[in-house]
């Protein structure tokens, strides 16, 4: 349990708080130099599911029973931290790509 409240302080503290902040300061500037018509919606869709995964995620921990979790719920937990952890690494390969390749044209 100690872990599962570890980790969501840590999702809530650190990894939601920088998503939220890259939708509302460091997005509207890509958004003007890339140009089109909303040339950040796939990045943003992604911050939307890394929200949504790490809503559920305290969710469960929150009305996980005091003896722990059974053996669905370890399923599901680690159901769920796999596709986080997989969404993460490809947002954060995209915005690499993304910062490199304007990084190049400035």
């Amino acid at each position: 349990m100690g872990a599962l409240a570890s980790m969501n302080d840590l999702l809530a503290q650190k990894l939601v708080p920088h998503e939220q902040r890259d939708d509302l300061e460091v997005y509207p500037g890509l958004a003007r130099l890339v140009g089109g018509e909303d040339p950040m919606a796939a990045m943003s869709a992604m911050h939307r599911e890394i929200f949504r995964i790490s809503r559920l995620l305290r969710q469960m921990t929150d009305k996980m029973p005091a003896e722990g979790p059974d053996a669905a719920s370890i399923r599901e937990f680690q159901r769920l931290l796999y596709g986080l952890d997989a969404i993460v690494r490809l947002h954060c390969a995209q915005e690499d790509e993304l910062f490199h390749t304007l990084g190049e044209g400035a």
